[in-house]
């Protein structure tokens, strides 16, 4: 995808990763969580950055030799333009650098984009979370890394 940079998130980045929030989750995380988040010293946080600014990003935790991808999040009106794709692409990338050996997440059953890209990255589902989402169940995803998926 031409002119978007992947980069780790920076601090003046947090009022854009608020306003991502509000528009895509039905629960959103506050400013003062992003800003936990991000100083976690287990935690990924990864920024897609584009012309415009701040397009949409990925953040999860590695814990031992396992990750945890916790959301990815993309402006609503440039869906469908690989951005997702990219995110998730250099959020593997560096769990592989870290020697991470197993990605999970979990997905709100209905939300088909984000099982098709998952799926099409090689994850593979591992069970359900009863009413993770409210009244909406979660599909856990799993992804070995460097060797068989399981």
């Amino acid at each position: 995808m031409p002119n978007l940079l992947i980069r780790e998130v920076k601090e003046e980045d947090l009022n854009d990763l608020l306003k991502l929030e509000l528009e895509a989750f039905k629960r959103p995380y506050s400013l003062s969580l992003i800003k936990r988040e991000v100083s976690l010293p287990f935690s990924i946080f990864l920024v897609a950055e584009g012309e415009d600014g701040v397009l949409g990003y990925a953040s999860g935790w590695l814990v031992a030799q396992t990750a945890e991808l916790n959301r990815i999040a993309v402006k609503r009106e440039r869906r469908g333009e690989g951005i997702g794709k990219e995110l998730l692409k250099a959020f593997i990338k560096k769990c592989v650098d870290r020697g991470i050996k197993e990605v999970f997440l979990e997905v709100e059953e209905n939300n088909e984009a984000a099982r098709k890209l998952y799926s099409s990255f090689g994850f593979k589902e591992i069970g359900v979370r009863k009413n993770y989402y409210g009244e909406r169940d979660a599909i856990v995803y799993k992804i070995t890394l460097g060797g068989e998926n399981a």
